[in-house]
C-alpha cells in the first residue's frame, strides 16, 4: 500500500508527465491520482495536491476547502512563458507553496513530502507501522465480522441481531460503516454524535494497540439518545449521516480502526454499505465499506428471500468476490417465508447461482418482531425465531478467533 499519494491537476506542461515518469519508475510507496476537477480535488484521497496557474477550477473557496481537510496545495507557475503572473495568482489565492514549472521532479517529490510530516501519517498507515513490530497471531487479537448485502436485505438488523449475540460470549463492538444509509445510531436509540470520524481522530494522534487505544475509543463510544435509556449489552460507534463527512474519512482510516479495535473487543460486527464498487477512478465512494470487507475476518452476507432479492445478491456478491475472491463465508436469507417448500425453493435457486462462493446458508424467518423492534429503538427479544436462527452464525462468528487482518491493497 502506498504511504503518500499525491494529487495531481490534469494539465498537458511537461512538468505533470515529467514528474508521473518519475514517480512511476524510480520511486515506491508513492501513488500519483489525476484529478480532474473541483469535486475530484475536495473528494479525491490525497496526502497533497498540486495544481498549476492554468488549472481551470482553480479558486480561492477550492484553497479553503482543502484546508478544512487539511491537504497542503501546491501551485506550479509557467516560468518559461512570457507572462509569469501565475506565480502572483497563486499566491494571493493562497496556495501552501509556489514553485516553478522548471522544477525537477526529485525536487517536487521532496518538496511535497516536507508539507506532509510523518506526524500527519493516517490512522492505518501508523497502524501498520505498530504492527510491523508486534506478532500478528497475537491471542488477544479479536475478529472482525463483516455484514453486509443489498439494499432492502436486512443488513443492519442481522448485524445489531448478531452483535448482541455475540455479546453473551465476548465483549463485542457494532460499528456502523454504512455510507448510504448509516442507521445503527437511530436503529438503536443511540445519539449521534459521537461518530465514526470522532474515533478515527482520537485515534489519529498515535495509534496503539495498548490500552491507549481502546481508552481513546471508549471516549467516542455512542451514548444513549434522550428518551432512549435501554442498556445495550455491547459498545456501539455509529455512522457518518452527514454526507459530506464521508469524504474526510480513507480506507487506511478504517483498517486502522478495526486494527486498534480488535485489541480491545474480542468481537468487532461491522454494518456494511449496501455497495462495493469500485469508483474510485471517478469518485472515492463506497471505500470505507470496501476496505472492511477486503480486510475482515469474516464475511456474513444478506439475502432477501424474495427473486427480486435473489438477483440483487448475486450482483453484490460479484462485487464482494473482486475483493475476496472466495466469497462469504454465511449467507442469511433473511425474512424467508413460512412455507418450506417456498423456502427450498429459494435455496435452490441461490445454490444455482452462487455455487461456491457462499460457504453456508442460514435462514431467517419473517419475524414481525423485528419491525416492532426497529420502530421501539431496543433489540429484538432474543426468544423470538429471527435471533435464534441467527443463534449458530453467532457461534461461527465469535469462533473465528484471531485470524490476522489485512491490509487493503
Amino acid at each position: 500500500m502506498a504511504s503518500f499519494t499525491v494529487g495531481l491537476v490534469y494539465t498537458d506542461r511537461q512538468w505533470r508527465t515529467a514528474f508521473q515518469k518519475y514517480v512511476r519508475d524510480h520511486v515506491s510507496g508513492v501513488a500519483v491520482r489525476l484529478v480532474r476537477d473541483t469535486r475530484m480535488a475536495l473528494e479525491e484521497h490525497v496526502d497533497v495536491l498540486v495544481v498549476d496557474d492554468g488549472t481551470s477550477f482553480l479558486s480561492g473557496q477550492l484553497v479553503e476547502g482543502l484546508r478544512r481537510r487539511e491537504v497542503p496545495i501546491v501551485g506550479i507557475y509557467g516560468a518559461d512563458e512570457p507572462d509569469v503572473q501565475g506565480a502572483a495568482v497563486l499566491k494571493r489565492l493562497g496556495v501552501d507553496l509556489v514553485l516553478p514549472s522548471t522544477v525537477e521532479p526529485e525536487e517536487l517529490l521532496e518538496r511535497l513530502r516536507t508539507l506532509c510530516p510523518k506526524e500527519g501519517l493516517e490512522l492505518g498507515q501508523q497502524v501498520e507501522e505498530v504492527f510491523a513490530r508486534v506478532a500478528l497471531d497475537e491471542p488477544s487479537l479479536g475478529s472482525v465480522v463483516a455484514v453486509g448485502g443489498p439494499s432492502g436485505a436486512g443488513a443492519t438488523e442481522v448485524a445489531v441481531a448478531l452483535a448482541a449475540l455475540a455479546a453473551a460470549r465476548s465483549r463485542t463492538l457494532l460499528l456502523d460503516i454504512d455510507e448510504v444509509s448509516p442507521g445503527v445510531g437511530r436503529r438503536l436509540g443511540r445519539s449521534l454524535y459521537p461518530h465514526l470520524l470522532s474515533a478515527v481522530d482520537e485515534l489519529r494522534g498515535g495509534a496503539s494497540l495498548s490500552n491507549e487505544g481502546s481508552d481513546r475509543l471508549s471516549k467516542v463510544l455512542a451514548r444513549a439518545a434522550p428518551g432512549h435509556d435501554e442498556a445495550l449489552p455491547f459498545d456501539v460507534i455509529v455512522g457518518l449521516h452527514d454526507p459530506d463527512e464521508w469524504v474526510s474519512l480513507r480506507p487506511e482510516d478504517v483498517v486502522g480502526l478495526l486494527h486498534v479495535s480488535r485489541s480491545a473487543w474480542e468481537t468487532v460486527v461491522v454494518n456494511l454499505g449496501p455497495h462495493l464498487d469500485d469508483l474510485s477512478r471517478w469518485v472515492p465512494r463506497y471505500a470505507a465499506s470496501r476496505a472492511a470487507a477486503e480486510t475482515a475476518s469474516v464475511v456474513i452476507a444478506t439475502c432477501e428471500a424474495t427473486p427480486r432479492g435473489v438477483v440483487r445478491f448475486v450482483d453484490w456478491l460479484v462485487q464482494l468476490t473482486a475483493l475476496r475472491p472466495a466469497g462469504a463465508d454465511v449467507m442469511v436469507l433473511n425474512r424467508a417465508p413460512r412455507s418450506p417448500t417456498r423456502r427450498a425453493q429459494l435455496v435452490e435457486a441461490l445454490r444455482e447461482h452462487v455455487g461456491d462462493l457462499v460457504h453456508d446458508i442460514v435462514v431467517a424467518p419473517d419475524d414481525r418482531a423485528v419491525q416492532r423492534a426497529s420502530w421501539d429503538g431496543i433489540l429484538v427479544p432474543s426468544r423470538r425465531p429471527f435471533v435464534r436462527s441467527l443463534t449458530k452464525v453467532a457461534e461461527h462468528v465469535v469462533c473465528a478467533g484471531a485470524v490476522p487482518i489485512r491490509s487493503v491493497r
